[in-house]
Parts: C-alpha cells; sequence; structure tokens
C-alpha cells in the first residue's frame, strides 16, 4: 500500500504577524495550527474529519478570524455533507 506525505497549505494575515496552517492527512483527516511569526511557535487548532478546501478559505486581514468551506460526506446529516 502506498503511503502519502501531509499537504500542508499555509494563509497569511495581511496586517499582523500570523498565519494559519491546514495540514490534511493522514486521510480525511484535516488540522488547522495558528503560526505567530514573530515568535515563529505553532498553537494546535482543530482536528476535523473531513476535507477543508483550502482554495475556497481565507484569513482576515488581521488574523482573527477563518472562513472556510470544509465537507465530511455525511450527506444524510443536519449539513447535508458540507
Amino acid at each position: 500500500m502506498q503511503s502519502f506525505p501531509a499537504r500542508l497549505h499555509v494563509l497569511l494575515a495581511r496586517e499582523a504577524p500570523v498565519g494559519l496552517v491546514i495540514r490534511r492527512g493522514p486521510s480525511r483527516q484535516v488540522c488547522t495550527l495558528l503560526w505567530d511569526r514573530r515568535t515563529d511557535t505553532f498553537t494546535l487548532g482543530q482536528w476535523f474529519k473531513g476535507r477543508i478546501y483550502e482554495r475556497r478559505c481565507d484569513l482576515s486581514p488581521d488574523g482573527t478570524h477563518f472562513i472556510y468551506f470544509a465537507m465530511d460526506g455525511k450527506w444524510g446529516g443536519l449539513s447535508k455533507g458540507s
């Protein structure tokens, strides 16, 4: 069985020295991390069992808000999979 490395995507705040790292993998799990670029430290955000579409998300200019599109594929649930 072939294994794939985790994928990393970074969103940088325009007006603050922070960033958000989206880590995809293993498989259908996603982790978000807050990156303080002044001290070069990372703070664990949350694990999500599903997919966050990194091309359909953005970070506010001050780095306090994150808007995203996510899908877990549970079509019978309240959100109909997304």
